[in-house]
């Protein structure tokens, strides 16, 4: 009976924690429940000029539905759909890509000419449009006809053409005006100060193994994030690059799943891949040796860790946040 009571308190102040972590970072929708999938229905058979060809696969944890649809010419696009009877976090991140995909697109046609060669074969999707109505929300995007770099070549090749999105990505972010910025998110370390001691207490509370790496990491955030500050060098990241989102077709290779894609620090987009990555793909063992030159990586990895471990993560994500929080704490 004690334990129960325990466990219903600890789970108790974890939700309130995890509100007012909510409210105060100003996304009152990060705790709406995702809309189960058997509430979605079947995609629409029509969108304006595009019918529908077949549905597309997706991950079994995608709240969204994905559709290829095809109009009179011939055009093959992606139609990405989110529909739900109230506006939730997953109606904000769907509409955040579609925001990003229209400032890239503007961006790409004023700065194309000036594309390094070396950059010339990297690409995101032709943004098509999308469409909006009161429960539903549609991104229209070219359709790429290949496949994920994760089953075609060599780690190293993988590797390479890695660095060339990372690359091809910074190099449209430094050519941003102002005002296509403003359109972004932006998001630097100064911003997750004030909510540190409720993530801290989140994830003691959730995993209190951990607490002794937590206080340590923590301690070490606060103590270098005014140098990070000073020494600020921010750009547009992916921010969920990892070789299931590049597709390669034909000689192109194609970035994927803009969703995360927002602007921050430079060393944060290894620091994002190295923890989605498996720890036994060879990639990721490149990019860690990769990153060991990178100015504020250890401190941006221990950073992103702690609240990765604050949220709803799989047993492997776990295991790959709490690696990397104690290698980067050395």
């Amino acid at each position: 009976m004690t334990k129960k009571l325990f466990q219903f308190f600890r789970r108790f102040v974890y939700d309130s924690l995890k509100n007012i972590r909510s409210r105060l970072s100003g996304n009152a929708f990060l705790l709406n429940p995702r809309w189960p999938a058997s509430k979605l229905n079947n995609l629409p058979k029509s969108i304006d000029e595009y019918q529908l060809v077949k549905s597309l696969k997706q991950d079994l944890s995608s709240t969204y539905k994905a559709g290829l649809y095809k109009n009179k010419s011939g055009d093959l696009v992606v139609g990405k759909m989110w529909k739900g009877d109230f506006k939730n976090s997953d109606y904000f991140r769907l509409h955040k890509e579609i925001v990003t995909y229209q400032v890239l697109s503007q961006a790409i046609k004023r700065i194309g000419h000036l594309t390094p060669h070396s950059l010339k074969s990297i690409s995101i999707p032709r943004y098509i449009g999308f469409t909006e109505s009161n429960n539903s929300l549609c991104l229209f995007i070219e359709y790429v006809n290949g496949v994920s770099l994760d089953s075609t070549i060599s780690s190293d090749k993988q590797h390479v053409y890695f660095k060339k999105c990372i690359e091809y990505i910074k190099f449209i972010g430094n050519h941003l005006t102002s005002s296509e910025k403003s359109q972004l998110t932006t998001k630097v370390i100064q911003k997750d100060l004030p909510l540190y001691p409720f993530v801290l207490l989140l994830v003691i509370i959730r995993r209190p193994r951990l607490a002794v790496d937590l206080i340590k990491g923590f301690y070490s955030v606060i103590l270098n994030s005014f140098q990070i500050m000073r020494d600020a060098n921010l750009t547009l990241v992916h921010g969920d690059l990892h070789p299931h989102n590049l597709i390669r077709d034909g000689e192109r290779i194609v970035i994927l799943d803009l969703e995360e894609m927002i602007i921050t620090h430079s060393a944060q987009e290894l620091v994002f891949s190295i923890l989605c990555l498996p720890t036994a793909q060879p990639l990721r063992r490149k990019l860690i040796k990769d990153s060991q030159t990178l100015p504020h990586f250890s401190i941006l990895a221990v950073n992103s860790s702690i609240h990765y471990l604050a949220g709803n993560i799989t047993h492997q994500k776990v295991n790959l946040c709490v690696q990397t929080l104690r290698q980067n704490l050395k």
